[in-house]
């Protein structure tokens, strides 16, 4: 059989309007490109398929019966074809989304209300990581859970390499912040290991045990335990305020902080973790042009909120 689809598809078309004039003009062929490509269609097939009548063409027993086969084969691959155009034009499909709490509000929560005022027929699925570790991110991207992982990483922290492609978007450092209660503070640098008796707060992670504070002073050989541990910036930064515990804060955070005079930041001599925020996507993963569109709009967003970091460093 060396019939190709195009025959079928033309076979199609005439079949469903039983005229080779409206097969034509719904194909954009001439009429004598539709009627040889029927003839060389009876002739592979040995058979008549048509018989002509005074208003078109009408199904020989033979073409009939071909038509119920050839029909369902084509409207399923037309409508294959018009689900990927779609997909192309972002008219429909999906993205399931990770993000970590950290950076949620500061990257991720714009950019969503701009995509999706773009592309409102994409279906966002906002999955939250909470503070789990980088790991966990990654465990959860590979085994297919999330399409897009939103997440922090820094020197502590494995990172994956190989399966993943990761786009670096930002990067922030921590500051150490004190309330004026320990004034003492005030005025030097200190080494980790003095601060190891002050009561801190702590956002912890995957378990209480394996919060960022913990690993921070365990890095410099000390044990520390946390006064107050929480798994939400907003009763964090609430803990901070209203008991002036010691705390490891973002300075993504610090605008939160400004002009509250009870607290100060405590000078370090050690140089707190660098955090690098990042996208990260499984190179095993189907392409999307959702998931592209997505990463793109992160980026833009990502060189404008870089530009205005250095608003920061005022208060320090």
């Amino acid at each position: 059989m060396s019939a190709s689809f195009d025959s079928y598809k033309i076979f199609y078309h005439v079949g469903k309007y039983k005229n080779i004039t409206h097969a034509a003009t719904a194909l954009f062929l001439s009429q004598s490109t539709v009627s040889r490509s029927i003839q060389s269609l009876e002739s592979e097939l040995g058979c008549k398929l048509f018989d002509r009548t005074q208003h078109g063409v009408a199904f020989t027993m033979e073409g009939e019966t071909l038509y119920t086969y050839i029909a369902k084969a084509c409207e399923h691959i037309f409508i294959g074809e018009e689900k990927v155009m779609k997909m192309q034009r972002l008219a429909q499909g999906g993205l399931r989304i990770g993000v970590s709490e950290l950076i949620f509000d500061k990257f991720v929560l714009p950019v969503l209300e701009d995509y999706h005022r773009d592309f409102p027929s994409v279906q966002l699925d906002i999955i939250s990581c909470g503070f789990k570790s980088y790991s966990s991110v990654l465990s959860a991207l590979m085994s297919g859970d999330i399409d897009i992982a939103c997440t922090v990483s820094t020197s502590m922290d494995n990172i994956g390499i190989g399966s993943v492609d990761i786009t670096p978007l930002s990067s922030y450092e921590d500051v150490l912040l004190a309330g004026n209660k320990f004034s003492e503070l005030k005025g030097r640098t200190h080494y980790l290991h003095e601060l190891a008796s002050y009561p801190f707060a702590s956002i912890v992670g995957d378990s209480p045990s394996a919060s960022y504070l913990d690993k921070l002073f365990l890095a410099h050989g000390v044990s520390v335990s946390p006064d107050f541990k929480v798994d939400s910036i907003k009763m964090f930064n609430s803990i901070v305020k209203r008991c002036q515990c010691l705390a490891v804060v973002p300075m993504l955070f610090l605008e939160e902080f400004e002009g509250l005079g009870s607290l100060f930041e405590v000078k370090l001599k050690e140089p707190l973790p660098v955090h690098n925020v990042s996208i990260i996507t499984s190179r095993t993963a189907p392409q999307s042009t959702a998931r592209e569109a997505f990463v793109k709009q992160l980026r833009r967003y990502a060189k404008l909120k870089d530009s205005d970091a250095q608003s920061l460093n005022k208060w320090r």
